[in-house]
């Protein structure tokens, strides 16, 4: 029941924080050129809602999926959700969608049905997260990640006559800054549950607040990136490029930084097949023309 659970978390993550993107993206298109992005995003209604739901719901979503079967599998699940990107595009952004987008579509569909048969999941509850050598392997790892979103944030502000491919750089991190948020759900929704039963100490709590701040921090820097990432090209294409950091990282983290390994010999074909299917999905997605935003 427990896989269950957070197979069915895992989805609706993808379907709320799709949704909230597409609804961000509809209320940069019909904003005001002439006056400051985030002042006018910030007034509208709709705009404020959606960020709520990609915040707060899928959040809690992602809290309560990794507490059920930890963070490997979360982002991946929560690809399904990519196919609202193209279909809500075309109704509401008039972005027009054709074979590749709906071959897309179907591999991530496929491969979503791969991930969640696969069991490839971490109990986050049995890592000693403040012992020395993982408290280290977790600086150097999210440090290394961070460092890496920067690198993007500075290529993207450099480019100055390619925008749409300026538009791609902060896409991508944006992406990587999420992941880093998803991974770091796990030892804080550990510190939670030690808190919850009264047992956690001067440490766990400073812990808490450090990766809560730091979360916070991250996924703000996500949304207000991909705000201006909006404005220089289609949601259907960017989408799909922020979304493969944030379903390859978690997912390679499961070997790289948990250490762990393949339950059967079905995950050992299932998840490489599932990761080529997203990656393949995600460019088949972001493959139509740009021309018009």
């Amino acid at each position: 029941m427990r896989y269950l659970l957070g197979i069915i978390s895992g989805l609706l993550v993808g379907i709320i924080y799709n949704s909230s993107s597409l609804i961000q993206k509809y209320t940069v298109v019909n904003r005001d050129k002439d006056k400051p992005l985030l002042r006018q995003l910030l007034k509208h209604p709709l705009w404020v809602i959606s960020i709520l739901g990609s915040g707060v719901l899928a959040f809690a979503f992602t809290i309560f999926g990794q507490m059920m079967i930890g963070p490997t599998l979360i982002p991946g699940l929560a690809a399904l959700g990519m196919i609202i990107i193209p279909i809500g595009a075309s109704k509401y952004l008039n972005e027009k969608n054709g074979l590749t987008e709906y071959a897309g579509i179907t591999m991530i569909i496929i491969s979503v049905i791969l991930l969640s048969f696969s069991r490839l999941s971490i109990d986050t509850e049995s890592i000693q997260w403040l012992s020395e050598d993982m408290f280290l392997r977790t600086l150097r790892y999210i440090g290394g990640l961070t460092a890496a979103a920067v690198v993007l944030l500075i290529g993207g502000f450099m480019i100055r006559r390619k925008l749409h491919f300026r538009s791609i750089l902060y896409s991508v991190s944006a992406g990587i800054a999420l992941a880093i948020g998803n991974i770091l759900t796990a030892p804080l929704s550990h510190q939670m549950t030690l808190m919850s039963r009264h047992s956690a100490g001067r440490n766990n709590l400073v812990y808490f607040i450090v990766l809560l701040i730091y979360i916070v921090a991250v996924n703000a820097y996500a949304v207000i990136i991909m705000q201006h990432a909006y404005t220089l090209s289609h949601v259907s294409v960017l989408m799909p490029v922020q979304q493969t950091p944030i379903q390859i990282i978690p997912i390679l983290s499961h070997f790289y930084f948990f250490d762990a390994a393949f339950p059967s010999t079905y995950a050992k074909i299932a998840v490489p097949v599932a990761v080529i299917l997203i990656l393949a999905g995600a460019a088949a997605l972001s493959s139509k023309s740009v021309t018009d935003r």
